[in-house]
């Protein structure tokens, strides 16, 4: 695989803090572990569940941050915090911050990352993109 890692650790920590809201389904691979895939993570603090009879209802998550597809396991994991799912050793031992310079970012709340930066985030002012790597000015 050709790919490199294609955002600063910094400036995603910052986005799943300051943007979570918009980071549902953001998708990434491990470039140096292709057997396991694309993985997924986000941020879901409120839920409409259908129940029987078409009735809808909101379920609150007390751990909003979670990670799903890709990691170790097999129903996924909740975190009260950004820091706490990065933190965590889901990834054949290693968690998402360990591993940062293996990360690559597919997508961003389920949207290229070009496109999540220009509708997205309010401080796209402050990022900027060279050569295919995001970072703060």
């Amino acid at each position: 695989m050709n790919q490199r890692n294609n955002m600063d650790f910094n400036l995603f920590l910052r986005c799943l803090k300051d943007c979570a809201d918009s980071m549902d389904e953001t998708w990434f691979l491990f470039l140096d572990d292709e057997s396991r895939g694309e993985c997924i993570l986000g941020y879901t603090p409120v839920a409409t569940i259908v129940g029987p009879l078409g009735i809808r209802k909101k379920q609150h998550f007390d751990k909003p941050y979670w990670i799903g597809t890709g990691c170790d396991f097999e129903r996924g994991a909740s975190f009260l915090t950004a820091e706490d799912m990065l933190e965590a050793k889901a990834y054949g031992g290693r968690s998402i911050k360990s591993a940062w310079g293996h990360v690559y970012l597919i997508s961003l709340g389920g949207m290229p990352l070009d496109m999540w930066f220009s509708v997205c985030c309010p401080f796209r002012q402050e990022v900027v993109e060279e050569d295919g790597y995001w970072k703060t000015r």
